[in-house]
């Protein structure tokens, strides 16, 4: 029968699932503060424990962005291994996205995005409002948020910084841009 559904293989893990993140080559799944590589065969590829519960996993490729607790952690996705020490604000992150080009991009809990490298490195600080969800890339300088009210906002992140908001309506959710889309 075409479309079929079978289960490839099954774990039990140190607790609940918090969040995951599905890749080509496997998955990646964090339960409390223990992260994963789970390949398509379902063996475990590595393992790496954090303090505090994990929350997000955010994958370039090449890397994982891992929020847990206030800090925003990156680690190679081959090894597990961390890739410098990691960076925390007070509150905590609340949402992360790579760039396009190479990069990661984070919104605090208060009203900043911060703006790292492919290493993880801090390149600048950007303080355009509370921001409930990052979205998607329109293309390099532009990103589409929604911000604390509900409003779908456009920021050109490069040179001059501005930012507009696409229409009135408020929402309630929206998906994560994906094809140039979002529901």
């Amino acid at each position: 029968m075409e479309g079929d559904w079978r289960v490839s293989w099954s774990h039990q893990l140190e607790g609940k699932v918090g969040t995951l993140a599905a890749l080509k080559e496997g998955v990646v799944v964090a339960c409390g503060g223990v992260v994963r590589m789970i390949n398509d065969l379902g063996d475990f590829v590595w393992k790496r424990t954090f303090q505090f519960d994990v929350y997000r996993l955010v994958s370039d490729g090449s890397n994982i962005a891992v929020l847990s607790g206030p800090g925003f952690h990156l680690l190679d996705l081959r090894t597990g291994n961390p890739l410098g020490e990691g960076r925390a604000v007070s509150g905590g992150f609340r949402d992360c996205i790579s760039r396009p080009g190479g990069g990661w991009l984070l919104a605090d809990r208060g009203d900043h995005i911060h703006m790292f490298n492919r290493d993880g490195r801090g390149i600048r600080r950007l303080r355009p409002g509370r921001i409930r969800k990052l979205i998607g890339w329109l293309d390099r300088e532009h990103l589409i948020i929604m911000d604390d009210d509900g409003h779908l906002r456009c920021l050109r992140l490069f040179g001059e910084n501005s930012q507009r908001i696409i229409e009135e309506r408020r929402w309630s959710w929206a998906s994560k841009m994906s094809n140039g889309r979002i529901l």
